[in-house]
């Protein structure tokens, strides 16, 4: 029965499901100033904005580093959008810098960051 079908489908990133909105599309759309050009570039590698955060955040010193071959990667030249992008990574590390190290190194590890935290040997 077709009706079946969506639930199926709501498990994986389906297109249907990104179209409709998805957590990118409303990240982009959160930051507003026309980003949302780059949801197709984005969705390719990611699944949400958590995802675009850990990929492009350097975990291997005691502060948290913005990645900017992210802008390369992604494809943007746009300085505006750079700014903004940059900033919402800015705020993301200092939110996550807040937090105890073992949410750092829970997310480092997660992160596939060779190295990631060291906590006290």
């Amino acid at each position: 029965a077709p009706h079946t079908h969506g639930k199926c489908l709501r498990g994986l990133q389906s297109e249907r499901c990104e179209l409709s909105g998805g957590p990118l599309d409303t990240w982009l759309l959160s930051l507003g100033h026309g980003v949302r050009c780059y949801h197709a570039a984005l969705k390719s590698f990611f699944e949400d904005p958590e995802q675009v955060f850990l990929a492009y955040t350097t975990f291997a010193t005691d502060t948290p580093q913005f990645d900017r071959s992210f802008f390369a990667e992604i494809g943007i030249t746009n300085e505006v959008h750079q700014n903004i992008f940059e900033r919402w990574f800015e705020k993301r590390i200092q939110e996550v810098s807040s937090c105890p190290t073992s949410t750092l190194a829970a997310l480092a590890v997660g992160s596939g960051v060779p190295g990631g935290v060291q906590e006290g040997s």
